[in-house]
């Protein structure tokens, strides 16, 4: 699961895949570029355009991540933004298409254990922005926050 391209959260997603070989890649669909590229980051593109990638959005479903079946229980993660309506993400895309603003297309999920504790990611969202779209935001109570640093 990335949370957005910045190198300080994409940084060893080469040497994890060359070693466990990531068969679900989950994000946020974009077309971020950059101008010095890291083998990190060009392996994160691979992964974001391949087969195995799964673009996230607030409300997204699948098979074990939330929903359950006769097989097994889901793994409790559901995501609560980007909502991919919304103009200021729409325009915090467009920004890291040109190569800048990779954390503003950071994902909120919640991971949430059976009869225990529910922890929030927040990616590194900035203050600015996360201002702007704080009240689009349905904010369950969780038990731990991983809150951005921006």
């Amino acid at each position: 699961m990335s949370t957005h391209p910045d190198q300080d959260h994409i940084q060893g997603i080469k040497y994890l895949d060359d070693k466990i070989t990531i068969v679900n890649f989950y994000c946020v669909e974009n077309s971020a570029i950059k101008p010095d590229e890291t083998d990190d980051f060009k392996h994160y593109c691979k992964l974001r355009d391949g087969e195995y990638a799964y673009y996230v959005f607030k409300g997204c479903r699948r098979k074990w991540m939330n929903e359950n079946d006769e097989q097994r229980g889901s793994s409790g993660i559901n995501y609560l933004w980007p909502i991919t309506s919304n103009t200021e993400y729409q325009e915090a895309k467009k920004a890291v298409s040109e190569g800048k603003g990779f954390n503003n297309i950071s994902t909120i999920f919640t991971y949430s254990l059976e009869n225990g504790i529910k922890v929030m990611w927040m990616g590194d969202l900035e203050h600015s922005f996360l201002e702007k779209v704080k009240d689009k935001i349905d904010w369950p109570e969780v038990d731990v926050l991983f809150a951005p640093h921006h």
